[in-house]
């Protein structure tokens, strides 16, 4: 018969192993727990990443509502694992919006001031967007650039572009080494409509390049004839009312005439002014 000794060291010995077969069953419990809240913070994430693949900060310019229903934001684009994706939901807004199916995510990621007017606590719900840059990657344009300005066309009753320019302009204003002087863009040589809005602004054509459009250009321009228009920030007399008062920009008529002369340049005999002056 085993000594009493004996008979404790085995209930002792039992007693550890079933503490360690605890402490195992534990720390697997704690190691399956682990990779369940790992998994489902991976799968949270995906899903989040594939409902907004563009990771978008929004920022509140003010707290005015505008006519309409509108807030104005400032958009900002956050790193992501990939690029490619970041900038799709804005191409498929300029898509929609300019009824041309180009290829606009090429160009975005030189535009990174973005500003949007959305539905009242909706920033995520665009109605109207401006894409600009201090700086254009062109020699050709050594000021800050608008590349792009928007409007649904559901959206175009309540002048958002106007607030959008305002907002952009203004934006400019910030900038002190050096100060801004001048923005420039571009637009087709048939949008009367665009023309008459930069006009409103102080914009005023400067070059014409014919076929400077590559197709495919917004279906409504029989051709794609472009116009360089710029805004002498020095002729701005009211910042807070630019583009919304016709007397926020004064410009004086020797610079009116040079500023046709130099768009009257290069045009080709026989192309007729689409736009009337506004």
């Amino acid at each position: 018969m085993k000594s009493t000794l004996e008979l404790v060291e085995n209930v002792e010995r039992r007693k550890w192993y079933k503490n360690q077969y605890i402490w195992i069953i534990i720390a697997i419990t704690l190691l399956v727990l682990i990779i369940i809240i790992l998994t489902t913070i991976f799968l949270l994430k995906n899903k989040l990443e594939k409902n907004n693949p563009i990771h978008i900060h929004y920022t509140r310019v003010n707290t005015k509502v505008y006519s309409g229903g509108y807030e104005l934001y400032q958009l900002n684009v956050l790193p992501q694992r990939n690029p490619a994706q970041q900038y799709k939901l804005f191409g498929d807004f300029l898509r929609v919006s300019l009824f041309n199916k180009s290829n606009y995510e090429q160009f975005l990621p030189s535009c990174p001031i973005i500003f949007a007017l959305s539905s009242v606590d909706h920033p995520e719900e665009w109605r109207a967007m401006l894409f600009g840059t201090m700086k254009y990657p062109s020699p050709n344009m050594p000021y800050p650039y608008i590349c792009f300005l928007s409007v649904l066309r559901d959206h175009r009753q309540y002048r958002l572009g106007s607030i959008l320019l305002n907002r952009f302009i203004n934006e400019m204003f910030k900038s002190t080494t050096p100060p801004v002087t001048h923005i420039q863009l571009h637009t087709n040589w048939e949008n009367c409509r665009a023309q008459k809005l930069y006009n409103r602004c102080g914009f005023q054509c400067n070059q014409f390049t014919a076929n400077g459009y590559s197709k495919p250009f917004e279906p409504q321009y029989k051709f794609g004839h472009m116009i360089r228009m710029e805004l002498d920030m020095h002729n701005i007399r009211n910042r807070s009312e630019v583009c919304l008062s016709s007397d926020a920009v004064q410009i004086s008529p020797q610079d009116m005439t040079n500023y046709e002369t130099l768009c009257q340049q290069n045009i080709p005999n026989g192309t007729n002014r689409t736009c009337s002056k506004f």
